[in-house]
């Protein structure tokens, strides 16, 4: 069957991508178009290049410290990581490639700030294209071209579809990686204790992007699908109080829901205009966004949600 993939946003849970894409080629599927946003705009790129299985073991010989030397963080710029050597690594794998010569239609999509609307990069150097796309506001410094500042992708399109439309495909299927939680999972002390020091920058800088004026206005062109929960506040209390916040309850935590929240609600609103035909869902809590050095055990639930949605769909 041929297919059209459309490849989410959502930091290291795009390792699921790998996972998918090999389980789409083991049942013998042709992926004939690809299109991406952020980490699905890299897993799409190193794919459609040919060189997913060179990507699938650099990404699976990470360990946390060579994924923290390689993130180059910076206090001083527009973003706490300046993702060069990250790019650099990706770049080597890739060799000079351009998108017009990959074997198959390819789509990053990244978010021009300048103009406030999306671009899609269908043509030229495929690793710019990349860096491009994967420049979360704040965090992951910007790049600038020919006078416009362009960064991540999943902010205006998480899911990208659209670019699919005009290519001959027997389905469509997209990956989101802002799925359902697996289960409820309480935040621990040994959590906190994990989170490098470089995560807690990297949140308190990526703040700036819940007040961003682009954010402010994408939400409120979104329409309300869904009532508002009821909350209830103490009756009868002259002095009431809210509960105390768990202990353990961090910045990184705030921010993090607060793009997930924004981010998938954008996500659910696009994907309703343009449905994809098999929709599969990587749970939120299967990694966090800097989890880079999880790649094999993000793949394999990445694998896992494919083979149940394949056989749901006949596939």
């Amino acid at each position: 069957m041929k297919i059209a993939l459309s490849l989410g946003s959502g930091g290291a849970r795009g390792y699921a991508h790998i996972g998918i894409i090999e389980e789409l080629e083991a049942r013998g599927h042709e992926i004939v178009a690809v299109a991406g946003a952020s980490m699905g705009a890299l897993v799409g790129g190193v794919y459609a290049a040919g060189k997913l299985p060179e990507f699938r073991d650099w990404a699976n010989a990470l360990t946390q410290s060579a994924v923290l030397r390689l993130l180059d963080p910076t206090l001083l710029g527009p973003g706490v990581i300046k993702a060069d050597r990250v790019v650099g690594e990706v770049a080597d794998i890739l060799g000079n490639v351009l998108i017009e010569d990959l074997a198959i239609p390819y789509t990053a999509v990244a978010t021009d700030l300048t103009a406030k609307r999306e671009v899609w990069f269908q043509q030229g150097p495929l690793a710019m294209a990349i860096r491009a796309s994967i420049a979360i506001p704040s965090v992951i410094t910007p790049v600038n071209l020919n006078g416009h500042i362009l960064a991540d992708g999943g902010v205006m399109n998480p899911v990208p579809l659209e670019p699919l439309a005009p290519v001959s495909a027997e389905a469509t299927v997209a990956v989101t990686l802002r799925g359902k939680p697996s289960a409820i999972r309480t935040v621990t002390a040994a959590d906190a204790e994990e989170r490098p020091d470089w995560a807690e920058r990297f949140w308190r800088s990526a703040a700036e992007l819940v007040e961003s004026d682009l954010v402010k206005n994408l939400a409120a062109r979104l329409p309300r699908k869904d009532k508002p929960s009821i909350a209830d506040l103490p009756d009868g209390d002259s002095t009431p109080k809210f509960d105390e916040l768990p202990d353990h309850f961090k910045l990184a935590d705030v921010i993090s829901g607060s793009l997930d929240v924004m981010e998938g609600t954008i996500e659910r609103y696009r994907m309703a205009a343009n449905p994809a035909d098999v929709l599969i869902s990587i749970p939120h809590d299967t990694a966090s966004t800097y989890d880079f050095h999880r790649a094999a055990t993000i793949a394999d639930v990445g694998r896992e949600k494919a083979i149940a949605a394949f056989d749901a769909a006949g596939m």
